[in-house]
């Protein structure tokens, strides 16, 4: 049993984390800039949309959230936006759960505290850069959220004032930013066209139930039929 200690952040680690996801940033950055647009015109105002980005710093997540968002709250509605969205974010439970080997020689405090700054694009990283950082030194790890985490923030903001400079964000294909950025991001956990099968699954189940519904309920289902499918298919 490891004895937990202090953070450990090194200079080296953090060049190397910030390095890891310099390539990563230009779809980054357009994402959040789509984010802002779209938030402008579902009525946010700056400052809410850049407390959204800086707080809860979960891009799809907050998608999500926004397509979903309701000038006047009911029950219902929050019940339904807590859902989707934690639905979207279970995914973070297990990728949290494979960091355990970067964060195990740190104190539950610091290690949780961390894992807030998980996003699809760190994972990914710190998955290529397993095993070339020191155990405990979680630089490389601290320093591609915070890169993230700012690029994030800072064209939340850009997109904002974008938006409301623009009538209609989907002429200029701001609307599809979300889905070219996930699609990108499968292209590395392509493992052959079986393993694809709970992906298709969750797609066909998604697209009818939008069909039918004009709610956002169809994220929920299309997620659970995938897993479902994928549980089945595991051997």
């Amino acid at each position: 049993m490891n004895t937990p200690r202090s953070v450990v952040i090194s200079p080296s680690g953090l060049r190397l984390g910030v390095a890891s996801v310099i390539a990563l940033l230009p779809g980054v950055l357009a994402f959040g800039v789509s984010f802002g647009a779209v938030a402008a015109k579902m009525g946010l105002s700056l400052v809410d949309a850049a407390m959204m980005s800086g707080l809860v710093f979960a891009g799809a997540a907050q998608f999500v959230a926004i397509s979903a968002w309701q000038m006047d709250w009911t029950w219902a509605g929050a019940i339904t936006i807590c859902l989707l969205v934690g639905i979207v974010n279970s995914r973070l439970i297990l990728m949290g759960a494979s960091l355990r080997p970067t964060f195990s020689a740190l104190a539950p405090g610091p290690a949780y505290g961390l894992l807030a700054l998980n996003t699809d694009a760190s994972w990914i990283m710190m998955m290529r850069l397993e095993g070339k950082t020191e155990h405990g030194d979680v630089g490389a790890y601290v320093g591609a959220a915070a890169a993230l985490w700012a690029g994030w923030l800072l064209a939340t903001i850009a997109g904002w004032w974008l938006g409301a400079l623009i009538s209609d964000p989907r002429r200029y294909a701001l609307d599809l930013v979300m889905i070219i950025f996930f699609a990108c991001i499968l292209v590395p956990l392509w493992k052959g066209p079986r393993k694809a099968l709970p992906w298709l699954v969750a797609l066909a189940v998604a697209l009818i139930t939008q069909s039918v519904t004009s709610s956002q309920i169809y994220i929920l289902f299309g997620s659970l039929s995938g897993a479902i499918a994928g549980a089945f298919l595991d051997e």
